[in-house]
């Protein structure tokens, strides 16, 4: 079930960031940065808030961060040998809530889940 949010997200993700790439220099209104700047902007949080190092890339990254060390554009976010990131649960957690703590609902679900979602240490 997780293997499949999580293709289903990644398959939704790539056609986004494809898309987003047609306008990476144009200004997101009615702000004055561009959709680059934004999309890194949003990188920056997700991975202050998963606090789990950089797992999430802008459409432009530094040339080390790019596929291979090849290349600073990155419609699809992965590692120097164009793998994947893997993120734990309390690393989704963190970022779902907001709150940078998978115990301390917020963000998406601010009143947290039923059950036992919740990592153990």
């Amino acid at each position: 079930m997780v293997t499949r949010i999580g293709l289903s997200q990644a398959a939704g993700l790539g056609v986004l960031r494809t898309l987003l790439n047609d306008v990476i220099n144009s200004t997101v209104q009615p702000y004055t940065f561009t959709a680059a700047e934004l999309s890194n902007r949003t990188s920056e949080v997700v991975n202050r808030l998963g606090g789990c190092g950089v797992k999430a890339e802008g459409l432009i990254v530094p040339l080390q961060l790019g596929a291979e060390n090849r290349t600073t554009s990155n419609v699809v976010p992965g590692d120097v040998n164009s793998l994947a990131y893997v993120r734990s649960e309390r690393e989704i957690l963190r970022m779902v809530f907001g709150t940078g703590n998978a115990t301390m609902p917020g963000g998406l679900y601010p009143c947290g889940f039923i059950g036992s979602l919740y990592p153990r240490n």
